[in-house]
């Protein structure tokens, strides 16, 4: 996503780091996304009256042996846009789960399986040695496949459709949880 830039007189710079936007964080934040694929790109600069573009062309990284095709690349691309997405949902749940924990006394048995839920979304790292959770999990495949410029192998799709079935499953739990506890608010009859 683009960057504002000061409208104060002056140079002002922007410096794209040749990166796609990248997953949300459970902070809130955006992270770093996976980088572009050789080719043509157009930089657009807009002010409230004025326009003006550019073309630019992003070379491959000339090291690369000819072994992976701008195809490779295009793949690759693709697949870390997707672990991206998934590893957003996953904050989200985190998040949602994080915000409705807050919410209920702690004898409340919903308190228990949002617990659960955390549980699996989170790995705990306060043991020497914890099992590694869904962020763990997603987060390792999204080195894995942007470590280097190169196809995805068959075992990184195959692990990403593991995952996201378990994200989905999860979802759908928590969900469940939250959509008991919305029911259950008092409703406001909007006067103050």
């Amino acid at each position: 996503d683009p960057e504002a830039l000061e409208t104060t007189a002056g140079l002002h710079r922007f410096i794209w780091d040749l990166r796609h936007s990248g997953p949300l964080s459970t902070s809130g934040r955006q992270g770093r996304g996976p980088m572009a694929v050789p080719g043509a790109y157009t930089v657009r600069l807009q002010t409230d009256n004025h326009s003006m573009s550019a073309d630019l062309t992003v070379l491959p990284d000339p090291r690369l042996e000819g072994d992976v095709s701008h195809q490779d690349m295009e793949l690759q691309l693709a697949h870390n846009q997707t672990v991206g997405a998934a590893l957003t949902r996953h904050a989200r749940a985190v998040m949602a789960n994080q915000k409705a924990l807050k919410k209920l006394d702690k004898y409340d048995a919903r308190r228990d399986q949002l617990e659960s839920l955390r549980k699996q979304l989170v790995t705990d790292n306060t043991d020497s040695y914890p099992p590694r959770m869904l962020d763990s999990q997603l987060r390792y495949l999204a080195g894995m496949t942007a470590r280097a410029d190169q196809r995805p192998g068959r075992d990184a799709y195959e692990r990403l459709e593991v995952l996201k079935a378990a994200l989905d499953a999860i979802i759908q739990d928590l969900d469940r949880v939250l959509d008991g506890m919305i029911e259950d608010e008092p409703a406001t009859s909007g006067q103050d």
